[in-house]
């Protein structure tokens, strides 16, 4: 399995350009005042995409069981810049506990987190828990 960032479908999260105009002298609107819900809407998209090209690629890897597919997953989310990658984590972590908590456990722990320090880990493993007992309740 190859992950292709660069299919449409699949989009790699791409900066949405946000064209900053110079303030008006005296009396005009404020750079606050000027509506950029566009390029909320257009970044949100792009992550939502992301989010899904990720939840399908884990699952695909969990199917064949191929380790260089998912490590491949993980190092292409952690080239992203931190507050991106923190954001599509959270919701790779959402998708994948509706799926299959077990399939979520493996990836974000074992496999995302792989590096990183046992404490680290526990912390992330307990959300996970309490997440899935949140679901459980509902």
């Amino acid at each position: 399995m190859k992950l292709n960032f660069n299919n449409k479908s699949q989009s790699r999260f791409s900066p949405t350009v946000i064209n900053i105009n110079p303030l008006p002298p005296f009396g005009g609107t404020t750079l606050e005042d000027q509506p950029q819900d566009e390029d909320l809407k257009g970044l949100k998209a792009h992550l939502n995409n992301l989010v899904e090209a990720v939840v399908k690629a884990v699952v695909m890897a969990n199917q064949t069981q191929e380790l260089d597919d998912v490590l491949m997953i993980r190092d292409e989310l952690h080239r992203l810049p931190d507050y991106l990658m923190t954001e599509v984590i959270n919701d790779v972590i959402l998708n994948l506990v509706k799926i299959d908590a077990d399939l979520c456990r493996w990836f974000i722990i074992d496999i995302f987190l792989r590096d990183a320090q046992a404490e680290g880990k526990a912390d992330v493993a307990e959300r996970i828990n309490l997440l899935i007992a949140d679901l459980q309740r509902r």
